[in-house]
């Protein structure tokens, strides 16, 4: 994997220590952050080769290594750094650690870590953790932080039915560097090599398996302030700690005492498997921050383009500006997968240190790259002045790549209760399937114009048809559509080599039934003075009452897109029907009677 720095990796050959001569202290401020991640070796196998990774001080004698890894299926090894010293093998002859390499990366920190690879027996989620003794110590958020042990932990899936799946992979090292009443940013860069979806949370750090660190707070909270109520940068609100759920990006805004603290972020990855969403596995980043005191040192101004969504065999020019009023120079890096991957973007303007900083990143695409998910770039300016601590600014930039959206589609509405549908064929190579996607009323925009199913726009998939597809006809399963609603459609299409790779979504195609429309009532109890009828209790877990003042003779049960679900015959003025078989939801029932009345009314299955 690259790194923003050029790295130089020496290896551990020679010295070899023993843990038990070091006293206590001088363990206590070696270990800064560590992760897991892991990478399948071979598509429907379960072997991982698995990378502990971890961040310590610079020139530190005490080697990295010594604590407890649990591989989650009852494997556990200890010391590992002893293992890779003697050349340890399993029953079958195999070195168990596989490599331990040191990295220095500057003056600040440097980077250790240790890989080993293991076949799992059980198709299953494990959680595979690692456990030093000793934190740094004064940790300001920790207390006693040089007793605490340090735990991080990943989850691991197994199951090949998903397919080759690894671990999300950060290209960002956990350092940190900041400054009081000024707003601190990180973003780890994480991606994920098998394009599915992340997503992030701060957490609080763990000192075992199940166990969060006793008595830890998180950065912003109020004793680490003399006035509170202002402690945010602007002087105007009280600060606050939080992550972009989408991005990975990282707001303190603002530091409020100096010193020494710690951070946990959960790097979650996530697969779409027939339109849901399946937790796959995790990451785990427990990072320090160093706050120094004031400074009237200022953040530099970073800008970077607009987000795009192109198609495939787009060229990419774009620029990434940065300046600051103040300092000295700026230093701007750049991460992302975008950067990692056979067929990166190329940069320039970014090795040499100016004020103003312009960078130019260039991308020629093409169908390989063409999926789902965004690439992701993380660009980081750092003021750079005479004196004092430096300040940077974080931004995200997107690129969507996306083969080109189904073209064509109309509406007509020939027959009653059916919508028909046609486009012109698609003809990307290797389309599978063309998905159907309907809501009710209009949605000219959608709200991600760079999405590749419309489902956050309220569209609800219909059904899928083969590649060839054309045409189709939508009676809602038989069931009929709602009168008096104007029905609307888009279409997108998949790929059979890439589960990831999807279409852009087509342009909307809308028809509009006649009839009129069921008047459906609120979520709640309902009595209707008119027809003197009751429903209740609405919700309802099991049973839903319906009282009328004429008998009833028919209750109709539809679930939330009006489908036919259930017909009930009656013959009376006042019904209990059953519910339990339902599944928790919204559904619609229509209450005849004999005068002719037909009542819908919308209820909640609990």
């Amino acid at each position: 994997m690259k790194l923003l720095y050029t790295l130089k990796v020496i290896l551990l050959t020679s010295i070899v220590l023993i843990a038990g001569l070091w006293p206590q202290d001088s363990f206590a401020t070696h270990l800064r952050s560590a992760e897991i991640s892991f990478t399948r070796v071979q598509s429907g196998t379960r072997t991982f080769r698995i990378t502990v990774r971890a961040v310590t001080e610079p020139g530190n004698t005490v080697p990295f290594g010594f604590g407890v890894l649990d591989l989650g299926d009852g494997t556990v090894l200890s010391s590992p750094r002893e293992l890779w010293e003697d050349n340890a093998t399993d029953d079958n002859g195999n070195v168990i650690i596989e490599s331990y390499t040191i990295q220095n990366i500057g003056e600040d920190a440097t980077l250790v870590q240790f890989t080993l690879t293991h076949t799992y027996a059980a198709a299953r989620t494990h959680i595979v953790g690692y456990r030093e003794e000793f934190r740094n110590e004064g940790i300001l958020n920790i207390p006693s932080s040089v007793d605490v042990a340090y735990y991080v932990e990943s989850q691991i899936s197994t199951d090949p039915l998903f397919g080759l799946n690894n671990s999300p992979v950060l290209t960002v090292l956990p350092t940190g560097r900041g400054a009081t009443q000024s707003t601190f940013f990180h973003n780890p860069g994480a991606y994920d090599p098998d394009g599915d979806s992340l997503s992030y949370q701060i957490i609080t750090p763990l000192q075992n398996e199940g166990v969060t660190v006793n008595g830890y707070r998180f950065p912003n909270d109020a004793s680490f302030y003399d006035n509170f109520v202002t402690g945010n940068e602007a002087g105007n609100g009280s600060p606050s700690l939080e992550i972009d759920q989408v991005t990975g990006t990282l707001t303190w805004d603002a530091p409020g005492m100096a010193g020494e603290y710690n951070v946990s972020i959960l790097i979650e990855e996530w697969r779409k498997v027939e339109g849901r969403f399946f937790k796959l596995g995790s990451i785990m980043r427990d990072m320090q921050i160093f706050i120094a005191e004031p400074t009237t040192n200022t953040r530099p101004d970073l800008r970077v383009p607009a987000s795009l969504c192109v198609r495939p065999g787009t060229s990419i020019n774009e620029s990434i500006t940065a300046t600051d009023a103040t300092a000295r120079t700026i230093g701007l890096f750049a991460a992302g997968e975008g950067l990692e991957i056979e067929q990166a973007a190329i940069i320039d303007g970014i090795d040499n240190p100016a004020n103003p900083i312009t960078a130019t990143i260039g991308w020629e695409t093409d169908a390989s790259l063409a999926r789902v998910q965004p690439y992701q770039f993380i660009f980081r300016a750092t003021a750079q002045h005479e004196e004092g601590p430096e300040l940077s600014t974080v931004n995200n930039w997107q690129v969507g790549i996306r083969e080109a959206a189904p073209l064509g589609i109309s509406a007509d509405t020939s027959l009653q209760a059916t919508i028909d549908l046609v486009w012109e064929p698609y003809t990307a190579p290797n389309t599978d399937q063309i998905q159907i996607w309907r809501r009710e009323n209009s949605l000219s925009q959608l709200p991600d114009s760079c999405a590749t199913t419309p489902d956050n726009g309220g569209y609800k998939l219909v059904t899928t048809l083969p590649a060839g597809s054309t045409s189709f006809r939508d009676d809602n399963e038989g069931a009929g559509l709602i009168a008096g609603t104007n029905h609307c459609y888009r279409i997108t299409a998949s790929f059979t080599n890439n589960p990831a790779r999807m279409s852009n979504i087509s342009a909307e195609a809308c028809a509009e039934l006649g009839g009129v429309r069921p008047v459906i009532t609120d979520v709640e109890d309902f009595f209707d003075e008119n027809i003197d009828i009751k429903v209740f209790p609405n919700p309802t877990a099991d049973i839903l009452n319906i009282e009328s003042i004429y008998r009833v003779t028919q209750l109709t049960i539809l679930d939330g897109s009006g489908k036919l679900l259930h017909t009930i015959i009656v013959d009376a003025d006042e019904v209990s029907m059953h519910t339990a078989w339902l599944a928790p939801g919204h559904y619609f029932l229509q209450i005849s009677d004999t005068q002719a009345n037909v009542k819908t009314v919308r209820f909640v299955k609990r």
